[in-house]
Parts: C-alpha cells; structure tokens; sequence
C-alpha cells in the first residue's frame, strides 16, 4: 500500500509538472526578448544570454535527476561511513522487545512494556518522519520547478529562481546533516547508554532481541533513545538552512533564546508595574468612598 501511494505521489508529481511546461516556455521567452531589447545587439550581451538559455533549458530538463542523483549520492555516502559503527539507538529502536502476558499479579511490567513498546514506536517514526518529510519536499519542489526555474529567465523575478534553487540545495543537503547525526549518535550511544544497555536496562543480543532486566529502567532508556535522536533528526533541516543562510546556527538559537528571556522578563516587568497602579488606583478610590465628605453651607440661611 505505500509502495502504491509513493508510486501515484510521483505520477501525480511528473503531470504536475508536464503541465506547467508551456508556462515555463512563455516565460523563457519573454526573458529571451526583454535581455535582447536591453542588450542592444551586443555581441557580449548575445553571448550572455545564450549561455544563461542554455542553463535554464539543462536546468528545466535535469532538474528531477540532479535532486534524485543528489539525495542517492548522500544516502550512499551515509551508507558508507556508517555501516561499520555501533549505533546503540538504533539498536534499541529497532530491537525486539520480549512478550509480557497480561495478569493482574503482574500488571506493573505488562504496563512497563506497553510505555517501552509505545516510546520504540514513537522513536522510529520520529526519525523516519523526516526521512519520508524529505521525500516529500523533493516531490514538491520538482512538481513546481519549471515555473521557479523559468523565473531565471526574467530580470525582476531572477532573485525568485536563485532563491528556489537554493531551497532545493538545503533540502539535498539534509542527507548530509543525516550523516552528521548518525555519527554522533554512534559516539553518544556508548556514553550515554553504555552503561544502562550493559546493566539493568536492556541489551541487544542475538537476532535482534532485547534483554530485559528491569522493565522500570527499559522505560526510562527507551525515553532517551526514542526523543535523542528525534530532536537531532528534526533539528537537522532548520541548522541546515541556517548555515546554507551563512548563520551559525547555534549561535542564532541561543542569541534567540536570550532575546525571548530578555522580551519575557521586561513583558513581566511591565505587567507588575500595571498590576502596582491599578492596585494604587483601587486603593486611593476605595479610600474616598469610605471617607467623609463635608456639605457646604447653605448660602440662602
């Protein structure tokens, strides 16, 4: 069933984009007529505009194979630098965890395997969430290429494409920060969960089955290898755009976080000095409720 959902996404991806083809000839042309009319029958400026055609139109016909090609050459890299490590949240999340029956006597670790179970689940489709959102991005961003790319063509509209074009860059380039994350997760496995893995949490044994000691421990080591590397893989696209933007990324975070403590704390400040006056506000009026108040004198008597 995904393999046919995945299949009808990528027809539905290549009429899209067949359609949007004609568009893509108009605005080509358009862009040919108006870099002539400014050129003036210059013959550098003949010259620039048949080179910069020519990578429009290679750019147009290519651009589904060069983001496949892209993403295959970063899986393969992936592939390569990674198979020969151990990666101990990997090994948790894919591991078979042991079958508890379900008695009243023993409802404790029938619950603690249900909350283990549940946190592998969520582990792995955390991780192959942005895996699949990758895919996805791809598609879009093919479906949509003629019309972006064909925006190259114009004078106005040419800062549109390069921006289009370097958004389909950070996406190949997520693969990279995937790679990245993988191989820290093979350093931090044995720091982290070197210990618990060996002791009473759970250890990887033959054909992919977990040993439990201590379901209450299985929990809790299941929680960090489940939200670890969820946190990693989802914060991979956003560092990439940062540093593709020429930010760095960490430092942006924590100015970020600075700057919302620093909006947060005068926000606070000022809701107390409101909270202060209308406090003294209700003081003074309920002051000159209660007090007495003189009558003048009748001017008549």
């Amino acid at each position: 069933m995904l393999l046919a959902n995945v299949s009808a996404f990528e027809v539905g991806v290549n009429q899209l984009r067949e359609h949007l083809f004609p568009l893509a000839f108009i605005l080509v042309v358009l862009g040919i007529w108006e870099s002539t009319w400014k050129g003036n029958n210059d013959p550098r400026s003949i010259l620039g505009i048949v080179i910069k055609t020519t990578i429009i139109v290679v750019l147009l016909a290519g651009f589904p194979a060069l983001m496949k090609h892209g993403k295959e050459a970063f899986d393969g890299l992936n592939f390569t630098l990674t198979t020969g490590l151990q990666n101990n949240f990997k090994e948790l999340l894919d591991g078979e965890l042991p079958t508890v029956e379900a008695r009243f006597s023993d409802i404790g670790p029938y619950i603690a395997s249900l909350a283990a179970t549940t946190l592998q689940y969520l582990g792995s489709f955390g991780v192959n969430i942005v895996k699949f959102f990758q895919q996805y991005a791809i598609g879009c961003l093919t479906a949509v290429s003629p019309l972006m790319i064909s925006l190259l063509a114009i004078t106005y509209t040419q800062s549109i494409g390069i921006r289009f074009l370097m958004t389909s860059l950070c996406v190949i380039m997520w693969s990279l920060g995937f790679i990245l994350v993988d191989l820290f997760l093979s350093y931090l496995g044995p720091v982290l969960l070197g210990g618990i893995m060996g002791g009473i949490g759970g250890a990887p044994i033959a054909a992919g089955r977990l040993l439990i000691i201590s379901w209450p421990a299985a929990v809790g080591t299941m929680l960090v290898a489940a939200l670890v590397p969820t946190f990693l893989y989802i914060a991979t696209p956003m560092a990439i755009s940062k540093l593709m933007a020429g930010a760095n990324a960490g430092t942006a975070a924590a100015w970020g976080g600075l700057s919302n403590m620093s909006q947060g704390a005068q926000y606070a400040s000022r809701g107390a000095q409101i909270a202060s006056t209308l406090r003294t506000a209700a003081t003074a009026k309920t002051g000159s409720t209660e007090g007495s108040i003189p009558r003048p004198s009748n001017p008549i008597v």
